[in-house]
């Protein structure tokens, strides 16, 4: 995918698939995020408070905001982290898949941007 913005030339477009920043940030969520999910599943304990879930859930928030109504819609019921089954791991799954596309394009959005304003104070002040 190609973005072009006013007054670009084929030299000055950006590939919004190839951004080092959305790369960046990709490489620093995804190893955290199956890192926090797995070890919430593996040690799912607690007494009378059982937080099991709570981190995977922040970890997880946009795709749990985004995706989260949809699956509902669709009849899928929530983790259940005291008794797992496939559909609880394919969910968590999904949702550490999603938020990590979406953490992907924010940063390539941000590279773009910040192409972007480099590329106007260049043409307005000189090089």
């Amino acid at each position: 995918m190609r973005l072009y913005y006013a007054g670009s030339t084929e030299l000055e477009s950006m590939h919004l698939l190839r951004s080092w920043v959305g790369a960046l940030l990709l490489a620093l969520y995804l190893p955290v995020a199956v890192f926090i999910a797995q070890d919430e599943v593996r040690h799912h304990r607690g007494d009378w408070i059982n937080l099991s879930g709570m981190l995977t859930g922040i970890v997880t928030a946009p795709s749990q905001l985004l995706l989260g109504p949809v699956l509902k819609l669709l009849g899928v019921p929530k983790v259940n982290y005291a008794d797992l089954g496939f559909v609880g791991y394919a969910q968590i799954a999904l949702h550490v898949l999603v938020t990590a596309t979406i953490i992907y394009f924010v940063g390539a959005s941000l590279h773009l941007l910040s192409v972007k304003i480099v590329h106007l104070v260049r043409r307005n002040y000189g090089s």
